[in-house]
Formats: structure tokens, sequence, C-alpha cells
């Protein structure tokens, strides 16, 4: 597990994404002025969640991904669900999302579980969010999963330009 309050990873040249491979869950640490930037970036990652709650996470600031190409996500982007939160800022424009075909039935962008959360800002701009094949297993694919019922609260949601290419039902 990687634990963070203040990371930024940047590509050298927005022309071309610089590779990186995940070999580690990324865990925020609290911290409201906390804050996330990726950018530019060829992300591999085969872990089942690549973001999770670490322990004593209670708040966060901003948590941003910018012209990204995120490669196989077999579960949930960020799971943040041990503990009740609160997280300013999720962002996520002009990315590339591809699932893994092993990808699971409830695979989320972002999720908070069945916990009390706030969360103030959530933007998905002018991304496309793919497949590999088609697949039943991803019918249940969301942006954010909270709980209704909990008290959890979603503020400002702006969902812009995305392209979904091939998600579709299989019977």
């Amino acid at each position: 597990v990687l634990g963070c309050s203040k990371l930024i990873i940047a590509g050298d040249n927005p022309a071309a994404r610089s590779k990186i491979t995940m070999l580690k869950t990324l865990q925020p640490q609290t911290a409201e002025d906390g804050m996330i930037v990726c950018a530019d970036l060829d992300i591999t990652s085969a872990l089942r969640d690549f973001m999770s709650q670490g322990k004593s996470f209670t708040s966060f600031g901003n948590i941003v991904f910018n012209n990204c190409k995120i490669n196989t996500l077999v579960r949930h982007f960020a799971e943040f669900g041990t503990a009740a939160m609160t997280l300013d800022y999720f962002v996520m424009e002009d990315c590339d999302i591809l699932l893994a075909n092993t990808a699971e039935a409830n695979t989320y962008m972002l999720t908070t579980n069945k916990m009390v959360s706030t969360i103030n800002n959530l933007e998905y701009r002018n991304n496309v969010f793919h497949q590999t094949a088609q697949t039943s297993l991803l019918e249940q694919f969301r942006l954010a999963n909270c709980v209704n019922g909990t008290g959890s609260t979603l503020g400002n949601v702006v969902v812009l330009n995305n392209l979904w290419y091939n998600f579709c039902r299989i019977e």
C-alpha cells in the first residue's frame, strides 16, 4: 500500500503519456488540504482496487486525473468505504479508462460502500470508458456508488461529454 497526503505525478510530454505500473494500491491519508494529481500518464494496474481508503482516512481535499490512460481496471477505481469520510473534489477529465475482461460484476469508478460520506464535487469530463470485449459483468458499472438511505451526500455532479465504447447488455 502506498500512503500519501500530497502526490503529484505528471508525464514529461503531454503529447505522449508517460508509462507507469501500479504495484501497490494508492491510499490517501487524512488531509483536508490533501492533493493527488496525475496528468499525462499511461497507468497499468492489475490490482483489484486502484485506490482505497486507509484506516485513518476521514477527509481529503482533491483527487484529479487529467489526460491519463488507465488500463485493466478490475474492480473499483476508488473504494472509500471503511469509515465515514469527506472528499472535496474527485475529478477525471480527458481520460481513457479500459475495464478488464475479468472485471467484477459491481465495478465502480468511485464507491463509498455503505458508509455515511460526503463527496462535495464529482466531475467526469471528456472521458472514454471502454472494454475490449462485451460482457454482462459490467452491466452494473457506475461512475459513483454512494448508497442511498445512509445519509451520504453527493454534492455538485458534472458528467459531460463522456463516451461509452463497447458497453451493452448481453443476455
